[in-house]
């Protein structure tokens, strides 16, 4: 059995920071379900290994005030390549799972902005005709709102973390 050296322990290093990052994510769960856990992980993970614009994924507990967390987060990050996320907040007339804030360009102009990120198991969501209704009622009112909505579902989130991930990104980076 041969050791590994140059780049290939460097590469063993680096995947190894990675696995514990993500069971660290697992271990320590920012979300009241498996699956927004999961999603929460994937876009932590997505965000801090790929270059992206925003970088860095911060949660908002709740017990401080959101703009001193935003504060704190931009701190660290003076370009403001953050998001703030929230979970579990009532918003538009029913708790979301998550609620992001986040930086966003228009033409030369930055402003804050929010999404809501729903991860639907099949339990809670399209199992009958009324809760399909409700799900679909709920996002029209966020959109009169201005506030987009992504919905997953249980099977999108555990087969393609990373998908997930890169589309709450890639929404959140676009320039108008």
């Amino acid at each position: 059995m041969s050791k590994l050296g140059g780049f290939e322990l460097l590469a063993q290093e680096a995947a190894d920071e990675a696995y514990r990052d993500v069971m660290y994510l697992r271990d320590e769960p920012f979300g009241d379900t498996p699956i927004e856990a999961l999603f929460f992980a994937s876009l932590v993970t997505v965000a801090g290994n790929s270059g992206r614009c925003i970088n860095t994924i911060f949660k908002h507990f709740g017990k401080n005030d959101l703009e001193y967390t935003w504060e704190i987060a931009a701190m660290g990050n003076p370009l403001n390549e953050v998001a703030v996320v929230e979970r579990q907040i009532e918003i538009a007339g029913w708790r979301v799972d998550f609620l992001i804030h986040y930086h966003r360009y228009v033409g030369p102009n930055k402003i804050r902005d929010r999404l809501i990120v729903e991860c639907d198991g099949h339990k809670y969501h399209e199992r009958t005709k009324q809760q399909a209704a409700r799900d679909r009622s709920r996002d029209r009112t966020a959109q009169h709102e201005g506030i987009a909505v992504f919905r997953f579902t249980g099977s999108e989130l555990w087969n393609d973390p990373v998908g997930c991930g890169n589309e709450v990104l890639d929404f959140m980076e676009r320039t108008v």
